[in-house]
Parts: structure tokens; C-alpha cells; sequence
């Protein structure tokens, strides 16, 4: 099965004295970070300071921002695709919000890194894709058992927070045709709290979460099939094709005709 799709990796990057990056709309990937040096990062214009085991995972247009603490920064990061956002979603990654793993973890997950970014510079091939994927996913299993935070880490386990996937999954596997305000309802939540609650355990609030899942989809449409404009916009759960192609831009800067030409070669599955 074909959860991720690995694009770049590097492992133990190092970057130049006062590093620092700052992209508002993020990038057109997902980004996974495991910074090895301190390093200040910017979340909704607040300022943290991490020490060394620090991680990060930054969806598809989140803002990325982060400053190096000291006169170098040593990092690993991997830029992918989600395929299936149903499968990657039980891994229970945070989202948008820093979290730490132990220093067994970070042991491992360097390891992890250091074959990753082996194999996707040496070689090549349908197997070697999906040989990365397993350990993309073994680096995720073991960040989300050793995330520390315990805002994170509490609810993993209780009924409320298994509820609340529920909804998350139904949300996205609808791809927007469940509003906000219906999956409040199923919780029996208004829709202030829900939001509040969303956010505070996913990182991310639940309109951005339904907007990400249609991007999602469509992308992966756009890639891996052959569907014309107006039929992705109505299994994307848009009114028409004009919205469907504005909301696109708005998201990654170009039109879905665009982006299909510039990534589809690179595709996998094609």
C-alpha cells in the first residue's frame, strides 16, 4: 500500500552561521524536521525556543519559519507527498506545533535518516520507493511514540481523542462535504469549543484541516489520474470548476492544469 511518496531527504544537514528561513505560504510539500542544534521557530507569530531533539511537522502551505541559535544548525528533514491521508493520519503525527522525542529516539530516528537519504541518492526503482516509504513510516512511528509533549501525548490514548479522529477521518475521507459546524454536531460540541478542542490536539484548526484535505485529493487526482477539471471539482466537493480553480491557485500558486504538467512526469504511478 502506498501511503507517502518520498521526494528529497538529507540527513544531518548543516547550515551556515545565522541560518535562518521564512516562507509564508510554506512549500508544495509536506516537511518533516528533526533539528540536532537548538533553533527558534515563529508559530502564529510566537516565538519558541527548542533544544536539540526537536521536531516539526509542517503540511503542504504552512508557514515555515526558523532561526538558527547558533553559529551552525544541524538538521535532518524530508519533503514527501501524502497518498493516503486516511493511513497516514493514524501515525498521530502533531501538525504545525514542535514536540520532542527522547534521546533513544532521536538516536534512532538519525539512524533511520542516515539509510533514507543513502538509499534515495544511490538508487532507484518502484521497490527502492517502497522501501523509503517503510522508513519514512518507521521515523513517524517512532516521533509520534516519543513525542513528549504532554498537550500532545494525553488525549492519544483516551476515548474523547479517539472520538475526535473518528470525526477527523470522516472529515476527510468526505472531503468537505461535512462542514464545521456538522462535525461540532456529531460531538455534541458547539462549534467555538470544537474548533478550540480540534485545534489544541491536532495542531490544526478544522477549516484548514477540511481545505487540506481537498488539496490533497485533488493533487493526488490531478497526478495519478486521468480526470478532467470538472470532474475532479465535483469529487472534490466543489460548487464548480471556477471555484474549484481559484481555490487551487490560492493554495499552490498555480493553476491545476500547471500543476499537473509540472508534476505528473515525476509521478510514480505514471
Amino acid at each position: 500500500m502506498r501511503i507517502v511518496h518520498l521526494r528529497s531527504c538529507m540527513s544531518k544537514k548543516r547550515e551556515p552561521e545565522k541560518f535562518s528561513i521564512d516562507l509564508p505560504h510554506g512549500r508544495n510539500r509536506n516537511l518533516l524536521l528533526h533539528f540536532l542544534t537548538p533553533v527558534e521557530i515563529v508559530i502564529d507569530g510566537k516565538e519558541y525556543v527548542l533544544h536539540e531533539n526537536a521536531c516539526i511537522f509542517y503540511r503542504d502551505g504552512m508557514r515555515t519559519k526558523y532561526t538558527s541559535k547558533r553559529n551552525e544548525m544541524f538538521n535532518s528533514f524530508a519533503l514527501f507527498d501524502i497518498i493516503d491521508e486516511e493511513e497516514f493520519l493514524r501515525y498521530r503525527l502533531p501538525e504545525g506545533v514542535p514536540f520532542y522525542v527522547d534521546d533513544i529516539g532521536g538516536e534512532q530516528i538519525s539512524l533511520l535518516w542516515d539509510e533514507m537519504t543513502f538509499l534515495l541518492v544511490t538508487h532507484f526503482g518502484e521497490m527502492i520507493s517502497f522501501n523509503l516509504q517503510r522508513i519514512f513510516l518507521d521515523i513517524c512511528t517512532i516521533m509520534s511514540r516519543c513525542a513528549q509533549d504532554k498537550k500532545i501525548q494525553e488525549p492519544n490514548y483516551s476515548e474523547s481523542y479517539l472520538r475526535l479522529l473518528e470525526v477527523r477521518k470522516k472529515m476527510y475521507r468526505q472531503c468537505g462535504k461535512i462542514s464545521v459546524a456538522d462535525a461540532a454536531k456529531e460531538l455534541f460540541f458547539d462549534r467555538t469549543y470544537f474548533s478550540m478542542i480540534y485545534k489544541s490536539t491536532f495542531g490544526i484548526s478544522p477549516r484548514q484541516d477540511i481545505q487540506n484535505a481537498k488539496i490533497e485529493r485533488a493533487c493526488n487526482l490531478l497526478l495519478y489520474s486521468n480526470l478532467k477539471l470538472d470532474r475532479i471539482a465535483i469529487e472534490c466537493n466543489f460548487s464548480d470548476t471556477s471555484n474549484f480553480i481559484r481555490f487551487f491557485i490560492c493554495h499552490k500558486h498555480m493553476t491545476p492544469n500547471q500543476f499537473r504538467k509540472r508534476y505528473a512526469a515525476t509521478s510514480p504511478l505514471r
